[in-house]
């Protein structure tokens, strides 16, 4: 462990024709697949209600997106040898319940350098293992590869 991860971050996207709709950008005002560029390893990929972002995680390297306009943190990051979600608090009660089935620690409340309190969970990196976060428009869906 500790080399770092792989993943398929699945980002709702709604298609017209040619035109394509980001409503998480709608919401954030920032496109979170522009934030995988830096970590993406391989060719956008695109499914019927989702752009597919293969993505590699160095240990110790992730992305986060501040979302205080909704409140907290959205964040993805490898970690000694785990895939650490970061999750506004919001979410707490749906991070216990949906997620403490892959969880190798937390969901725990943790307060950040810059006072937001946020919710991080430590997901043991299993082949195939998914982890579905509503988002009101669709899920992210991070996929373990």
């Amino acid at each position: 462990m500790g080399s770092g991860i792989t993943l398929d971050v699945h980002l709702p996207v709604g298609r017209i024709g040619n035109l394509r709709l980001d409503p998480l950008k709608t919401i954030t005002g920032i496109s979170i697949g522009d934030l995988f560029e830096a970590v993406r390893c391989g060719e956008i990929r695109q499914a019927d209600l989702a752009d597919i972002y293969p993505i590699r995680l160095p240990e110790g390297r992730g992305v986060n997106l501040d979302i205080s306009v909704i409140g907290g943190e959205l964040g993805i990051m490898s970690q000694d040898g785990h895939f650490k979600l970061t999750l506004p608090t919001q979410l707490a009660s749906w991070a216990h319940n949906n997620l403490a089935q892959y969880a190798a620690r937390g969901p725990e409340l943790v307060t950040k350098p810059s006072g937001v309190t946020v919710v991080e969970v430590w997901i043991l990196p299993t082949k195939g293992a998914t982890v579905r976060l509503p988002v009101g428009v669709g899920e992210i869906l991070f996929v373990v590869t």
